[in-house]
């Protein structure tokens, strides 16, 4: 919904060709752990996370692999920017 609502083609769903996320979590488990000081510690419970097909999180483990990029959004013409 989130790329429908600002016009993201080629995204938002798990289908051949897009660019897409996947996140495989425990939900009895998932809790933050990360804070001010050590903003880089992984979430309990997250299993996998995958961004456009490459591993971020592994069986739990980070795979220090950065396949992602920021992506600006660009109103449609004759709206507010």
């Amino acid at each position: 919904l989130t790329a429908q609502t600002f016009g993201l083609e080629g995204r938002g769903f798990l289908r051949p060709g897009y660019h897409a996320g996947l996140l495989v979590f425990d939900p009895q488990r998932c809790a933050p752990r990360a804070d001010y000081v050590r903003p880089q510690v992984l979430s309990e419970g997250v299993v996998h996370l995958l961004v456009n097909g490459v591993a971020l999180i592994d069986a739990g483990q980070a795979a220090h692999a950065l396949p992602g990029r920021m992506l600006q959004h660009r109103p449609p013409p004759g709206t507010c920017p």
